[in-house]
């Protein structure tokens, strides 16, 4: 089981982008327990269809600190989807597979890291 972290980056329009308004957003969302392809597959195709769904995005401003210990209704910013030119996802492995060996690990054949690095860059 590893966990994931799947996120969404949506382009702002220029001509409709305000005064000091970021160029782009993020959505992001961490999965835990996620044990096969198929699982994170349905969970991105979900949280996707989900997005495009809603009349835009609702998003937290890049690296400002999140204040979770009261209630506010200042720290997030609607974005409606006619400000955004195009979006794009990935996941992103936070947590290693526990049945795949660790590349910094110096007990590693490295004839096997070298078939590990070869596999992963065909995938």
């Amino acid at each position: 089981m590893a966990d994931y972290l799947i996120e969404f980056q949506a382009h702002i329009k220029e001509r409709d982008r305000p005064e000091n308004f970021p160029k782009s957003i993020f959505v992001r969302r961490h999965y835990t327990n996620v044990v096969s392809d198929e699982m994170l597959k349905s969970i991105y195709n979900v949280l996707f269809e989900g997005l495009v769904k809603d009349p835009g995005l609702s998003v937290f401003p890049e690296g400002e600190p999140i204040d979770g210990s009261q209630i506010r209704f200042d720290q997030k910013f609607f974005v409606p989807w006619n400000m955004i030119s195009y979006f794009h996802g990935r996941a992103v492995l936070i947590t290693p597979d526990p049945g795949v060996k660790n590349l910094a690990d110096p007990s590693l054949d490295p004839a096997t890291e070298t078939a590990i690095v070869k596999k992963a860059k065909t995938q």
